[in-house]
């Protein structure tokens, strides 16, 4: 990056990008757990500030140790991989509760008729 607007680009993408992702992280956190243990969640703040703070401070070093802008700008390029796995963990691993939901209600309208072509097959 040679000019402010890059670097402004760049981190404006970021921001969106830990915007989304903290945002999907929450959200799926509330969704896994069950209405009595969703006060845990208020803890979830302590990992992440570790989690922040952990890792700037490992890419100050990765930073300092190289001393160049290709170790910066690789940097960014895996920051950017890690989001786009956590997305795809999130899009595919995390289940639709609303389609689940429609799914049971499906599967239970499906008995009742079944269970009433039986009780008028036998009259």
């Amino acid at each position: 990056m040679d000019r402010p607007w890059q670097a402004f680009v760049c981190a404006a993408v970021g921001g969106a990008g830990f915007g989304i992702a903290n945002t999907a992280n929450q959200v799926s956190g509330l969704t896994c757990l069950s209405g009595a243990a969703r006060s845990s969640i208020a803890l979830a703040g302590s990992p992440a500030t570790f989690g922040f703070g952990s890792g700037a401070t490992v890419a100050g070093f990765v930073i300092a140790a190289a001393d160049n802008l290709r170790a910066f700008q690789s940097l960014y390029l895996f920051d950017g991989v890690t989001y786009a796995v956590f997305a795809l963990v999130v899009l595919v691993g995390i289940p639709n509760p609303r389609r689940a939901k429609a799914a049971a209600a499906s599967d239970r309208e499906q008995a009742s008729g079944q269970l009433l072509t039986i009780g008028s097959s036998s009259s």
